[in-house]
């Protein structure tokens, strides 16, 4: 499968090139599902690993073939099987080479971490920590939900040197990620206990404040997404590659100690103190190499957020834990509805007035294109 996808891959690119977006992501949304109907179907009938694997493999080359469609109809690429230019094929690789890198980085935050576990603490701490990595992947699918979204409009505004409306993409984006993963983790904060006690078990209580210290830097460097975005297409990739490495390097060097002394805890605070290095270092980066004014996105994206998010907060997990007595998934439901509740007219106080406006004709428009 990998040898026969290897040549498709541009495809998704090429398909955001031409801001076929929502095809794109339809694409990717219904190869999980069909592969999930695929899994069931041959787990219902009792069938080996290998059929397990075909049903995954299967519903990539059918997902693989839409989108070739879609480019064929839609576009006026058309595919070369010929060998390409030694020149262009020197570009691509020297692309390639450091995503792979920062991909290979990016990885080993969480592979590393149960084996670290496994030589300093205990095997518990291995089970605690893999809920923990689970709910934060759910956690940064979300919010990386826009990525590739915008790569157009940044590209335009790169081209023409508009630092001005790319800086204001990103400051409109950028709080509208923040509301949005905000409420997510706020309500993670208030229904955590009862939710992993509920899913696995009173033994695996300790998954809800790894995954809480995991998912804090996540809001802030998805925040960012725009500016990362912006850093791909004026091919900075090298530096945020050297980026990712640092990141890996002080996750290692953190973890051992950290999870000697506090377990999977210790592991999650050395995964988040990693991630907030590499928040430190993109914003340098954007700053000097991409003249953005970092610091001021920082003030004008979180300063009027970050008070009424900590009162909504607070307010929740205050009633949550101590007035509502309910447990189980029924506490969850309950107390998940009251944080929202809680959560809309706080994040509703924070907005500016053209952002409420823009929430508002995005809930009534058709075609979603408020942004």
């Amino acid at each position: 499968y990998a040898v026969v996808s290897f040549p498709f891959m541009p495809l998704s690119g090429i398909m955001y090139a031409y801001e076929k977006l929502i095809e794109t992501k339809l694409c990717e949304m219904l190869q999980k599902l069909f592969s999930i109907v695929l899994v069931v179907l041959a787990l219902l009938y009792r069938a080996d690993v290998r059929l397990v694997v075909l049903a995954n493999v299967l519903s990539a080359l059918v997902a693989m073939a839409v989108k070739y469609c879609i480019v064929r109809r839609g576009t006026d690429i058309r595919i070369k099987f010929s060998a390409a230019k030694l020149a262009m094929f020197r570009k691509v690789a020297g692309f390639t080479v450091w995503i792979a890198i920062q991909a290979l980085a990016q990885r080993c935050i969480f592979n590393l971490a149960p084996s670290i576990l496994g030589i300093v603490a205990a095997s518990e701490d291995i089970a605690v920590f893999s809920p923990a990595s689970s709910i934060e992947s759910y956690f940064a699918s979300v919010a990386a939900a826009i990525n590739g979204f915008f790569i157009m409009r940044v590209t335009k505004y790169i081209i023409a040197d508009e630092n001005d409306r790319l800086y204001h993409l990103l400051l409109k984006v950028g709080r509208f990620q923040v509301l949005l993963l905000g409420l997510i983790y706020i309500v993670f904060i208030c229904v955590g206990d009862d939710f992993m006690t509920a899913w696995m078990g009173a033994d695996f209580r300790m998954a809800w404040p790894c995954a809480a210290l995991i998912m804090i830097p996540d809001i802030l460097i998805f925040s960012e997404q725009v500016a990362n975005t912006a850093a791909i297409a004026n091919n900075l990739v090298k530096q945020q590659a050297l980026g990712y490495l640092l990141m890996a390097a002080i996750c290692v060097l953190c973890s051992f100690p950290l999870s000697r002394m506090f377990g999977a805890v210790g592991a999650s605070a050395a995964i988040a103190i990693a991630y907030s290095a590499l928040f430190i270092y993109n914003n340098i980066l954007y700053t000097r190499r991409m003249k953005l004014d970092m610091w001021k996105f920082l003030k004008e994206c979180y300063g009027s957020v970050i008070i009424p998010m900590v009162f909504a907060g607070a307010t929740a997990f205050f009633i949550c834990s101590r007035l509502i007595t309910a447990g189980g998934w029924f506490g969850v439901v309950v107390k998940g509805a009251v944080t929202f509740i809680l959560y809309v007219p706080a994040a509703l106080a924070a907005m500016t007035k053209q952002e409420k406006e823009i929430v508002s004709n995005f809930l009534k428009s058709k075609d979603k294109k408020t942004l």
